[in-house]
C-alpha cells in the first residue's frame, strides 16, 4: 500500500529531524557552557527564553533543545493527523485528533 509507505517516509523523516536538531542545539549549549568561563548555569523560564536566545545564552541553547525534544512526538502525531486528512481516512482522523487531544490534556493538567 503506497500511502502507508508514504506516511512512514514522512513521520521517519519528521522525527529524524525533530531528534537531530535537537541533540545539535543540546550538543552546542552544552559544549558553550562547558567552554565559556561565564556562562549562566541557572535554567530559564520560558518567558525569557526568546531574550537568552538572543543573547546566544549557552543553557537557553540547552533548553530550546529539550523543547525541540519534547514537541517532536507532538509534531508526528500531528503529521500523521494532516496525512490522514489528506487521505480522506476517517477512523485515523478520529484516532489522531483523540490521541492528540490526551497529550494536550495531559500538558494541561500537568502529568
Amino acid at each position: 500500500m503506497p500511502s502507508q509507505e508514504r506516511m512512514n517516509q514522512v513521520v521517519h523523516k519528521v522525527l529524524l529531524v525533530g531528534v537531530v536538531v535537537s541533540m545539535a542545539l543540546i550538543g552546542i549549549g552544552l559544549f558553550l557552557t562547558a567552554t565559556t568561563p561565564d556562562a549562566g548555569q541557572e535554567w530559564i523560564g520560558l518567558g525569557s527564553l526568546w531574550e537568552a536566545l538572543m543573547a546566544f545564552e549557552p543553557v537557553a541553547l540547552v533548553e530550546l533543545g529539550l523543547l525541540v525534544l519534547i514537541a517532536t512526538p507532538l509534531l508526528r502525531i500531528l503529521t500523521a493527523l494532516v496525512i490522514f486528512t489528506t487521505e480522506r481516512d476517517y477512523r485515523f482522523i478520529l484516532i489522531a485528533l483523540f490521541v492528540l487531544g490526551m497529550v494536550s490534556l495531559a500538558v494541561v493538567i500537568d502529568i
